[in-house]
């Protein structure tokens, strides 16, 4: 319902007065309802406000005077839970990855982009223990039959040249006849020492490889003299596939003695 309002004429004059207003007369003072925001036009600094509105003010914890730093707002947002800083260089980080992992790598395809080798044909990458195959002499070179004949008995000797007692007798079978062996003995010897040296032949089939003569003090388990020989030696193909090596030992002289202690002896494929 509009307002009506009604004015008089007083005192003839010029000037008016209030006769009555929506539909109150006399002495009009105004009431609830007379007026509404709507017939209010908004002017600066001269608003009004929703109840909406109101309320969202209400809520507002006024704490924020205007003053806040940076700082501050960064240091409130990021106590928030999984609310952390993206530092610059974590964003270098990020735009410096490939994009290309898109998690199906392997470990065949990690260790074609790696520098690294394989054990066994097995990476190095990853846990666990790399399993190592057997060894196999015939592919490293060494002797497949491998025999180390060893005697820690004594065993003595007046023997002279050229029929030197035999101590110790080493025989492989299956050799590679196309390939040289090494074969290495040592022992202990002493003997009288009264005219005579110590001799010592190393043969193949009976064949002579080494003879050495030794000058040793007389015997005397606590003063021996102690030997390591050692030489190489090629398969006869008369062989059939063998070597055989032997230890001779005796002296120059067959009024003294020699005595051998602890012998042993070995061969093994030269690469």
């Amino acid at each position: 319902m509009g307002q009506t309002i009604r004015i008089h004429d007083q005192n003839g004059g010029g000037g008016a007065g209030v006769d009555s207003f929506n539909g109150r007369t006399g002495a009009v003072v105004p009431q609830t309802g007379d007026y509404n925001t709507g017939q209010v036009t908004e002017v600066t600094d001269k608003n009004y406000v929703t109840d909406a509105e109101k309320s969202t003010i209400g809520n507002t914890s006024g704490t924020n005077t205007g003053d806040e730093t940076p700082a501050s707002v960064k240091t409130k947002y990021e106590s928030n839970p999984d609310t952390n800083a993206f530092t610059d260089a974590e964003k270098t980080n990020l735009s410096n990855q490939s994009g290309t992992n898109t998690g199906d790598e392997t470990t065949l395809s990690i260790q074609t982009k790696r520098p690294l080798k394989t054990v066994n044909s097995q990476s190095l990458e990853g846990v666990g223990n790399i399993n190592i195959s057997g060894f196999d002499p015939v592919a490293e070179g060494v002797l497949t039959n491998y025999i180390d004949s060893q005697n820690n008995n004594t065993q003595t000797s007046n023997a002279t040249l050229p029929n030197l007692a035999t101590y110790l007798t080493l025989v492989a079978s299956g050799i590679d006849i196309t390939s040289d062996y090494r074969f290495e003995l040592s022992f202990s010897i002493s003997h009288d020492a009264t005219n005579s040296n110590a001799v010592v032949d190393i043969k193949d089939f009976g064949v002579s490889l080494l003879p050495q003569v030794y000058t040793v003090e007389p015997k005397d388990n606590s003063n021996r003299t102690w030997v390591t020989i050692s030489g190489r030696i090629t398969p006869n193909p008369l062989g059939a596939g063998q070597i055989q090596l032997q230890l001779d030992f005796g002296t120059d002289d067959p009024s003294d003695d020699t005595t051998i202690y602890f012998a042993n002896i070995s061969l093994s494929k030269i690469n």
